[in-house]
């Protein structure tokens, strides 16, 4: 009953057995049984895909490119069995026009090696009342499909996949090797989809779970009116879901996660930049605070979602929602992590954002860790942390909540690694005196004394310039242009590179034209603090310099700056002009005029900074920070029981009028809050040692303690 073959094995005959009383003939008993002898899995439909899993999504209506089959048909839409055996990598599935007729197999009895595949295909209801201990076949349920099994469900050894309807299980148990998946296409029978409600739900040793969110559909729900327990070695994985239960266990060594199953690291609103081609590296994707910045680069992808209701995956994580009646116990690991980015040759990719995890619980317990960390990077920028939010009315938890960026093997790590996420915890263990805390924390240990750092130098380093070239792109995007040519032979060469070598005391541009102009273009607005020049006395030029800004042109020297006298070369002192700016500028423009055979520039830098008045998440920030955007939440009011700031974290926030009030503060002084133009920070307590600096802008309002002790932090207050 079975034919072998080196390209695609032909499908098992059938077995139909009855047993009939003697005198009268009455069929008491029916079995059906289906071997293929273990003679190998038929095809894809696609031969390339490699074995049969998914046969034509449960639609019948041509089945010309599906071979190795088992095909069950007869003139009724009823099938009437006590036995079903299935076994030797057989496969089973009931031929009927599956987008207009209803099927329903009443199979009895489930027997078999957990190697045969059982097909519910649309409009077929297959129904078993009894197995022997564990589910002894793998099972595709399509969708409109239906599979009714006993109370008791065991799977070791075989899989399971489900995007129509289950019924009758109330305890569903995955053993090792087994294999369940859940689509949000599927639900549990009298439920709308993606709905799956069970008592008890177990993930042991070995033992994977899947619960899949479909793009654009309903969401994952698991509602458990008991248990839901994942045992060492067990895993459980999605992309979005939100788990109701009575009681969650994740045991030490157990694993639930939404790793890398949010939007991509250059995708969503937290979108990094993917790699330009001038660049060392692509961005971080953001979530809970800002995406880092490639080795050299301006941009840094913003923050997004609440951090008191985070409902949104990141550039990178997933979500996972849990309501918890009783406890949430968690000794292992439950994450929605983002992911790393390419460490192929080149090195340039990207790190993903941390996810969103949010859980309503009564009892928080544990040891274990919470994490929505951002993806770690080499040359590109580190994804960001994501948010956490933690509501329990009893917090026994000593494990460790973690919303940590990502890290990068930059020079300067404060460029490139991505910002904290955010993690708010409510707690009502007091019950008549709440804790209400918000925890940035990035993980890195910095022993120097915290200093804001508003200043950021454009560094002017490109890849492959030519020594001829009479403009070229930074690492950063910035274009560089002279109109004159390079000066001079091959072998005194003073190429436009040179104008950014980092010192004023070195390699030199110059050019035989008498009045040549360089441009520095960027990549986006940028809000310019000023323009540091360093003449190159041996051939002193005079400069001017313009901002320009949507076409319109700003002169910001008021003419020419005589350079006559100049030493910047001779003196041992750090000799330059300074231009100050204070404005957004696409393009910051130098005018030379020579005043010998030559003009040259030594060296230009242009210092940038945020704009003091935006409380918008520009392209470019000063210090990556984790955000509360004021826009993603309900309230324009923060108020904290404590606010704590620690591993170089920073804190900042959007729209004006966005107070943030805090009873406690804590750090490590390395940490930051920057409160911008019409928004507040207020603490209430007399007497405090500063944990972490501050930085008030113009038009922002701070209220400090009556008596405050700073050491190793920084305080600038512009405001009031």
């Amino acid at each position: 009953m079975t034919g072998s073959s080196s390209y695609e094995v032909g499908g098992s005959g059938t077995v139909y057995l009855e047993k009939r009383v003697l005198d009268t003939g009455e069929v008491i008993h029916k079995t059906l049984k289906v071997d293929n002898n273990g003679l190998g899995y038929p095809r894809a439909a696609n031969y390339d895909h490699g074995d049969l899993r998914d046969l034509l999504n449960g639609d019948y209506v041509d089945i010309s490119r599906s071979g190795g089959i088992t095909w069950l048909w007869h003139h009724s839409d009823v099938y009437i069995f006590d036995e079903v055996h299935i076994h030797g990598k057989a496969h089973v599935a009931i031929l009927t026009n599956t987008s207009t007729q209803e099927v329903l197999v009443r199979g009895g009895k489930m027997f078999g090696d957990r190697t045969g595949v059982l097909h519910v295909g649309q409009q077929q209801t297959f129904g078993f009342d009894w197995v022997d201990i564990y589910i002894p076949v793998n099972t595709q349920v399509y969708r409109y499909g239906h599979l009714e099994l006993p109370r008791r469900a065991v799977m070791r050894d075989v899989w399971m996949e489900v995007n129509g309807t289950l019924s009758d299980i109330e305890d569903f148990t995955v053993e090792s090797g087994g294999l369940l998946y859940f689509w949000s296409y599927g639900s549990t029978r009298n439920k709308i989809d993606g709905v799956y409600q069970f008592v008890n739900m177990t993930i042991r040793a070995d033992g994977k779970f899947e619960l899949l969110t479909v793009a654009d559909y309903n969401r994952m729900v698991l509602n458990l009116t008991s248990l839901m327990e994942v045992k060492a070695g067990g895993y459980v994985r999605t992309n979005d879901m939100l788990v109701i239960a009575e009681n969650v266990t994740i045991d030490v060594a157990g694993d639930v996660h939404a790793d890398w199953s949010g939007h991509s690291a250059s995708d969503g609103p937290g979108s990094g930049l993917d790699k330009p081609s001038y660049s060392t590296g692509a961005s971080g994707g953001a979530h809970g605070g800002r995406g880092g910045r490639w080795d050299n680069g301006l941009y840094s992808s913003v923050a997004y979602d609440s951090m008191y209701t985070p409902s949104q995956p990141g550039s990178g994580g997933g979500m996972i929602h849990l309501e918890v009646h009783d406890t949430l116990r968690v000794e292992g690991r439950l994450h929605a992590n983002g992911e790393d980015g390419r460490h192929d040759s080149d090195g340039s990719g990207g790190g993903g954002a941390g996810g969103s995890i949010m859980a309503h619980v009564g009892h928080l317990d544990g040891s274990g860790t919470v994490e929505v960390n951002g993806g770690e990077a080499y040359l590109g920028g580190g994804g960001s942390g994501g948010r956490i939010a933690v509501y329990t009315d009893w917090y026994d938890f000593i494990g460790e909540l973690q919303a940590y960026g990502g890290t990068t093997h930059h020079t300067d790590f404060r460029e490139g690694y991505g910002s904290s996420g955010t993690v708010y915890v409510q707690d009502k263990s007091n019950q008549d005196d709440p804790i209400r805390k918000l925890i940035l924390d990035n993980n890195q240990v910095y022993t120097e004394p915290s200093r804001v750092g508003e200043l950021h130098k454009i560094r002017s380093a490109g890849y492959g310039v030519s020594s001829t070239s009479t403009t070229f792109t930074t690492y950063a995007g910035v274009v560089v242009s002279t109109t004159g040519s390079i000066c001079c032979s091959s072998s005194n060469r003073h190429p436009l590179r040179n104008i950014g070598s980092g010192s004023g005391k070195d390699v030199y541009y110059s050019t035989r034209a008498s009045n040549p102009v360089i441009t520095y273009e960027f990549p986006f607005t940028l809000y310019v603090d000023h323009v540091r020049l360093y003449p190159q006395c041996s051939y002193a030029s005079d400069y001017e310099v313009w901002s320009e800004l949507g076409g319109i042109r700003v002169n910001l020297t008021d003419g020419y700056v005589d350079t006559y006298g100049c030493t910047v070369q001779t003196d041992s002192e750090d000799i330059y002009g300074r231009v100050d700016v204070g404005r957004k500028a696409d393009k910051i423009i130098i005018n030379l005029k020579a005043l010998s055979s030559r003009a040259s520039m030594n060296e230009v830098e242009i210092y940038i900074r945020e704009e003091p008045n935006s409380t918008v998440q520009d392209p470019f920030t000063s210090r990556l920070a984790a955000m509360i955007v004021a826009e993603d939440e309900n309230v324009s009011h923060f108020e904290l029981e404590e606010l704590s700031v620690l591993g170089w974290a920073a804190l900042g926030m959007t729209q004006e009028k966005s107070v943030l009030t805090a009873h406690g503060i804590s750090g490590d002084h390395s940490g930051l809050a920057t409160i911008r133009e019409g928004q507040e920070l207020h603490t209430t307590f007399s007497r405090e040692v500063m944990p972490f600096s501050v930085l008030v802008h113009a038009g922002a309002a701070v209220t400090l303690p009556e008596y405050l002790d700073c050491k190793n932090v920084e305080l600038i207050i512009r405001g009031s």
